[in-house]
C-alpha cells in the first residue's frame, strides 16, 4: 500500500499555497493599477473613486506578518459531486485570468459551514486540514476531519504515518457528571470534572459516603489527573512567544469560540469568559464576520477597550483580517472633556449608580416653575372673570385664562421628550392658543401668516417662558446640584440617603472650566445634556465593549444611547476580574441597563487555552473567593513542574531578588523569539520606576533582552498576556479588599508559560485556601517547599 509521508503532504500543500500567493499578488497589483488609473480622473467623482479604490487596495493588502491561507477543506462544489480541495484564508482570492476561486474567505457562509462540521458528523466535509504558515511558507498541518482512509496527523515525525490526534474536547456544561474520589485517585479515571465548582464529590467515610461541594481547586486538580488533550497544532501555537498583545486566532479558533463569532447580530450578546478563554479575540473576529457578511459597515461599528494596549491590539488584528475604518476608543475617553479630578470611593459609588439618573432628572425638572405663571397674569377685568395671561398684538389685546394656561403648562410638562423639546412645544401651543384668540377677535389679522413669528418673539411670551420654564445648561445644572445641599436634598429625597448626598457635595470653582470634573462627572454631564436637549452621541450599528464587567451602571446607560435603532452589541467580560466600583455577581443588572427591551443573552467560554493548568490550579482558591458562583475555566495544557514558583525573601532583598528573577526568566526562547516577561508590582508602591532603573543596569541581560521585560502596576495588566509573569508582594496587592483580591487574580493569570510569585509577607489566605476549607498542598505553592534564595536570588 502506498503511503504518503509528512514531508510529501507539506510539499503538496506548499504548491497550493504558492499558487494562492501568486494569485493574491496579481490581484493586489490589479487593484493598485486600478487606483493609479483612477487617480488620473478629474472632478469630485474621480477623487472619490480614487480614494475608494485606494482604501480597498489598502485593506486587501493589509496582511502584515499573518498568513494568507489557514486551512484546506475537501468538499463537493455541488451536492452529489465528488469532494474537491478548497483553501480558506484571510482574503478571498481568485485567479485574475480564469476567475476561478483560489481562496475562500474565512467569514463566508461556505467556510462557516465547513468549520461547523464535527468529526463525528462531518456532513459534506471529507477532509478539514488546518495549516500553519509563516507567511507563504507551510510549516505544519493538522487534520481535524479525515476521510475514511486515515489522513496523516500533524504529530507524526517526518517520513512516518500515525493515527490522527483528537481535537480539543467540547467544554463540559455546568454541573455535568460528578466524579468519585475513588475514580479520581485511580489511574483509570475517565471523566473530567465539571466547570462550576457547584457539583458534589463523593468521599468515603466511616459511615459510607458523604458529599461536599467541589471547589475550583478540586476541579483544577482533578482536571490535571486527566488533562484535556488539545491537538499538537494548538499546543504549538500556545507555545509561541508573546509580546503582551493577544493574537489573531483564525488558524486555531475553537468551535466554542466560532459559535459566538457567527452568532445572531440582532441582540446583545454577553460573552462571559475567564482568563485565557479568548473572549477578546472572539469579539474582534465577530466584528470582521459582521462586516464581511454585510450586517454592518465597518464605520458603523464602535469598539471600546479598557486601555491603549487594547486599542493597539485592535489596530493590529482587524487589518490582518481585512477590516478597516472601525471606530475604536478607550472607555475613559468616550465622554467629551478632560478629566481634571478624582472622586472619593463613596462619591464614585453614588455618581455611577443608575439612581443618579433619577436625581439628575429631578434636577432638570426642578427648573420648571409653574408657580411663576401667576406672577405674570393680569387681574380679572370683570366680576366672575379669572386672571389671565395677556398679550398685546397691535391694537388687539389677547387673553388666555389662568386655568387654561396652567392646564397647558402641566400637560406639556408631563409629556415625553427632552426638557427643551417640551419647552419649545409649550411655546408653540401657547402661540397656537393666542392665534385662535386673535382669529376670534380680528379674523382678518388672524389669517396673516407673519403674525405667528411676531407672537413667538413677543416680549410677554419670552418673559413667560424665561420665568416659568428657564433653560440652564448641563454644566450649571450639575455645579448647582453639587454646590447646594438644599437643592441636592430636594432632588435626591427618597433616592439617596444623607451620607450619599453628603458624598456628592462639592463647592463650585470660580469658573465652570476650573471645576475638577471627574470621569463620572463627565458621564453625568452627558446624561444631563440628553435630559435637557435630547442630544445623543453618535449612534452605531454595533458596539463591542471589552472588559465590560468594569462598566458602571451610568456608563452602561451611556453605551445604550450609542446603539442605533435596530443595532446590537457584543459585551465581553469576566465578572471574576471586576475591579470597578461594582462587583457584579451576575450579568442581569448590566444586561438590563444595556438593553431597552430585554433582548440580551449570556454565553460562556469555559476553556482556558492560554493559561497553563498548573497556574489555573494555583489560582483556584482565589477564584473561589472572588467569584464562587462562576464557572472556573478548564485549562487545556500543562507547562511542567516549573510552571509555578513561590519564593519567600526578606524586605531588604525584595528589589534585588525581583531583578534577579526577571533576568533568569528573560533568557528563554521559543526557538525563534525571546520570551516576554512581565513584572507586576502593587499600585502606588514606588517600585515601578526603581525596578526599571535596576533592570537597565543589571548584569547578565542584553539590551535586546531588556526590551522583552515590562514592569507594570497591578491595575494596568488587564487584558495583557506574557510568556513569564513575576508577581511581587501579592499580599500588598490583595490588601485593598475585594477589589484588591480581584486585581491579584488578574495579575496571577497573565502568563502563557510560567508564574513566579516573590513575597516577604505570607501569601494571602484567599490564595492558599486558608480562608475556607483546608486545601491539600498544591504543586509549586507549598510554603514548606519554598526555593532557597542564595544571595537574594533563586537559582
Amino acid at each position: 500500500m502506498n503511503t504518503i509521508t509528512r514531508h510529501q503532504v507539506i510539499a503538496a500543500e506548499q504548491k497550493a499555497v504558492d499558487r494562492a500567493y501568486d494569485c493574491y499578488t496579481a490581484r493586489l497589483a490589479e487593484m493598485t493599477g486600478t487606483t493609479a488609473a483612477t487617480a488620473a480622473a478629474s472632478g469630485k467623482d474621480g477623487i472619490a473613486n480614487r480614494h475608494d479604490a485606494e482604501r480597498r487596495a489598502e485593506s486587501y493588502g493589509g496582511l502584515g506578518d499573518e498568513a494568507l491561507v489557514i486551512a484546506r477543506v475537501d468538499a463537493p462544489e455541488d451536492p452529489g459531486e465528488d469532494p474537491r480541495p478548497w483553501y480558506v484564508g484571510r482574503r478571498a482570492v481568485s485567479d485574475v485570468r480564469t476567475r476561478d476561486t483560489v481562496v475562500v474567505l474565512w467569514t463566508s457562509p461556505l467556510a462557516t459551514k465547513w468549520f461547523e462540521a464535527q468529526p463525528h458528523a462531518p456532513g459534506d466535509v471529507a477532509l478539514r486540514r488546518r495549516l500553519r504558515c509563516a507567511g507563504p511558507v507551510v510549516q505544519d498541518y493538522f487534520d481535524e476531519i479525515t476521510p475514511t482512509a486515515p489522513a496523516l496527523p500533524a504529530a507524526a515525525p517526518d517520513g512516518e504515518v500515525a493515527p490522527a490526534l483528537e481535537a480539543v474536547p467540547e467544554p463540559r456544561p455546568a454541573g455535568d457528571d460528578a466524579i468519585t474520589a475513588d475514580a479520581a485517585d485511580g489511574d483509570g479515571a475517565t471523566e473530567a470534572a465539571p466547570a462550576t465548582g457547584q457539583g458534589e464529590e463523593q468521599e468515603p467515610t466511616g459511615h459510607g459516603k458523604r458529599t461536599h461541594p467541589r471547589t475550583p481547586a478540586d476541579i483544577a486538580r482533578l482536571q490535571r489527573r486527566k488533562p484535556l488533550q488539545p491537538d499538537e497544532f494548538l499546543l504549538r501555537e500556545l507555545q509561541r512567544a508573546r509580546r503582551g498583545r493577544m493574537r489573531d486566532i483564525v488558524e486555531t479558533i475553537r468551535r466554542d469560540q466560532m459559535d459566538l463569532v457567527t452568532g445572531s447580530p440582532s441582540d446583545i450578546l454577553v460573552v462571559q469568559g475567564g482568563p485565557g478563554t479568548g473572549k477578546s479575540a472572539v469579539g474582534l473576529h465577530r466584528v470582521t464576520w459582521l462586516v464581511n457578511n454585510d450586517h454592518f459597515k465597518a464605520q458603523d461599528i464602535l469598539v471600546i477597550g479598557p486601555h491603549q494596549s487594547f486599542l493597539d491590539y485592535v489596530g493590529q488584528v482587524l487589518p490582518t483580517l481585512g477590516t478597516r475604518d472601525v471606530n475604536a476608543v478607550q472607555l475613559s475617553r468616550l465622554w467629551d472633556g478632560d478629566v481634571l479630578g478624582d472622586d472619593t470611593a463613596q462619591a464614585r459609588l453614588v455618581k455611577s449608580d443608575e439612581r443618579m439618573a433619577a436625581v439628575l432628572r429631578r434636577r432638570v425638572e426642578h427648573e420648571c416653575r409653574p408657580d411663576a405663571l401667576d406672577g405674570l397674569l393680569t387681574a380679572p377685568s370683570f366680576e366672575g372673570d379669572e386672571p389671565a395671561f395677556t398679550v398685546t398684538a397691535g391694537s388687539t389685546t389677547l387673553r388666555i385664562p389662568r386655568s387654561e394656561i396652567h392646564a397647558l403648562f402641566d400637560d406639556v410638562r408631563s409629556q415625553d421628550g427632552a426638557y427643551r423639546e417640551r419647552r419649545d412645544r409649550f411655546r408653540s401651543l401657547l402661540v397656537d392658543r393666542l392665534l385662535r384668540e386673535l382669529a376670534a377677535l380680528a379674523p382678518r389679522r388672524g389669517a396673516d401668516g407673519t403674525i405667528r413669528r411676531s407672537l413667538e418673539r413677543n416680549r410677554q411670551v419670552e418673559r413667560l417662558l424665561d420665568r416659568s420654564w428657564p433653560s440652564p445648561g448641563a454644566r450649571e445644572s450639575l455645579r448647582s446640584l453639587y454646590d447646594s445641599p438644599d437643592l441636592l436634598r430636594t432632588c435626591a429625597d427618597g433616592v439617596l440617603d444623607e451620607q450619599e448626598q453628603a458624598a456628592l457635595h462639592r463647592p463650585r470653582a470660580a469658573k465652570a472650566e476650573d471645576d475638577p470634573w471627574t470621569l463620572d462627572d463627565r458621564v453625568c454631564l452627558e446624561e444631563l445634556r440628553h435630559l435637557i436637549t435630547g442630544e445623543t452621541p453618535r449612534r452605531y450599528g454595533h458596539i463591542v465593549a471589552d472588559e465590560a464587567q468594569d462598566l458602571t451602571p451610568m456608563q452602561a446607560r451611556a453605551l445604550r444611547r450609542r446603539v442605533a435603532r435596530g443595532g446590537s452589541m457584543t459585551v465581553l467580560g469576566d465578572l471574576a476580574q471586576a475591579t470597578g466600583p461594582y462587583a457584579y455577581t451576575a450579568w442581569d443588572r448590566l444586561g438590563a441597563l444595556l438593553s431597552d427591551h430585554g433582548d440580551w443573552r449570556v454565553a460562556e467560554l469555559t476553556t482556558s487555552y492560554r493559561v497553563p493548568a498548573e497556574i489555573m490550579e494555583f489560582v483556584a482558591p482565589l477564584a473561589r473567593t472572588v467569584a464562587p458562583a462562576l464557572p472556573y475555566p478548564l485549562a487545556v495544557r500543562e507547562a511542567g513542574a516549573e510552571a509555578v514558583r513561590t519564593i519567600a525573601t526578606e524586605p531588604w532583598k525584595l528589589l534585588d531578588d525581583t531583578v534577579a528573577q526577571a533576568v533568569r526568566l528573560v533568557g528563554t526562547s521559543d526557538g525563534s523569539t525571546l520570551r516576554s516577561v512581565a513584572v507586576i508590582v502593587p499600585d502606588d508602591s514606588g517600585w515601578l520606576d526603581e525596578i526599571g532603573r535596576r533592570l537597565d543596569t543589571a548584569d547578565g541581560i542584553t539590551a535586546q533582552e531588556r526590551e522583552a521585560v515590562c514592569v507594570f502596576a497591578a491595575a494596568h495588566t488587564k487584558g495583557m498576556e506574557y510568556d513569564h509573569v513575576l508577581v511581587v508582594e501579592p499580599a500588598t496587592i490583595a490588601a485593598r479588599g475585594q477589589a484588591g483580591l480581584r486585581q491579584l487574580y488578574i495579575a496571577l493569570t497573565r502568563s502563557t508559560q510560567s508564574l513566579t510569585v516573590l513575597h516577604t509577607a505570607p501569601l494571602p489566605d484567599a490564595l492558599t485556601g486558608r480562608d475556607g476549607d483546608p486545601e491539600p498542598p498544591l504543586p509549586g505553592s507549598d510554603e514548606a517547599a519554598v526555593e532557597p534564595v542564595a544571595g537574594g536570588a533563586a537559582p
